[in-house]
């Protein structure tokens, strides 16, 4: 019998999120998400065996319709059959590397256009150049660049934000120490931006925190400084600590209510939240 890869574990965490986190979409801009398959959550004779590089990300879809319903849908889209998707020494990607990253802000897709038309000139300019100069490998190699303007322009729109209504900060660091710290990392997040500004998303390697832009009137250097101080104590600069706190800049999130490496990823402090509709109409 067939396998197919499962991601998604709870349809109401999900749809918290929805409600209280995605904003609503503007006529020129849709949601981006993509699977990705992490090495470094593999051993070293797992590496050797799957061949899946340092960081493969894959089946990457946008949703232009903003309702839940139809983000459902395009979700259960990515549960596909195993075979759908493979290493590159043609085996099905283990359950345990496997990530659904959700970027926390939509896509501009009108960037997204501008962005594939100078790809475009560059691609033909290349093929245009190998074809004076005789090299058939170049010729070869542009060709080749051209079959994959598909997957180059949905790369685009990965890349191509439209409105900022988040910003994510990377909390890599120990469980325990994170569970230990909770309450003063909630404190000092509610003093410094206020309740029902900032998420807590449980994942699988610590923790992201989401942080409203509109609130951010201070260096975001501050919230990563002050949360690896009340981790790690005041000589933070001075020791040697395991993992990063850093400002993911890429803004792609695990999505609440989907497995990463099966773990289950969810949002840690939903009571701080009331009104979902009055959060919807803000990140309009």
């Amino acid at each position: 019998m067939d396998e197919f890869y499962k991601y998604i574990y709870d349809e109401n965490e999900i749809k918290w999120f929805y409600d209280y986190c995605i904003p609503k979409l503007k006529q020129d801009e849709v949601f981006f998400f993509s699977l990705s398959a992490r090495n470094k959550a593999l051993n070293e004779k797992e590496r050797e065996l799957y061949q899946i590089g340092r960081n493969e990300m894959f089946n990457k879809m946008i949703i232009r319709h903003d309702s839940f319903e139809m983000l459902l849908r395009n979700l259960y889209r990515s549960e596909t059959n195993k075979k759908a998707f493979l290493t590159n020494a043609n085996f099905p990607f283990p359950d345990k590397c496997l990530t659904l990253y959700w970027n926390i802000n939509p896509t501009n897709v009108r960037r997204v256009i501008f962005e594939e038309q100078k790809l475009i000139m560059e691609l033909q300019e290349e093929l245009i150049n190998s074809a004076l100069k005789g090299n058939s490998s170049s010729i070869d190699s542009a060709f080749y660049k051209i079959r994959k303007l598909y997957d180059m322009t949905l790369s685009l729109y990965q890349t191509n934000t439209g409105t900022y209504y988040w910003l994510d900060f990377d909390i890599d660091a120990e469980k325990k120490l994170i569970k230990e710290q909770y309450g003063n990392i909630h404190t000092f997040m509610a003093e410094k931006v206020g309740i029902e500004n900032f998420v807590f998303i449980d994942t699988k390697n610590g923790m992201h925190i989401l942080v409203r832009k509109k609130c951010l009137r201070f260096n975001p250097d501050e919230i990563c400084k002050n949360i690896k101080t009340i981790l790690y104590g005041e000589n933070v600069d001075s020791i040697t600590i395991k993992g990063e706190i850093m400002r993911n800049k890429n803004e792609m999130i695990p999505l609440p209510g989907t497995l990463q490496g099966m773990y289950e990823v969810k949002v840690l402090n939903k009571n701080d939240f009331t009104n979902p509709a009055s959060i919807k109409t803000d990140l309009k």
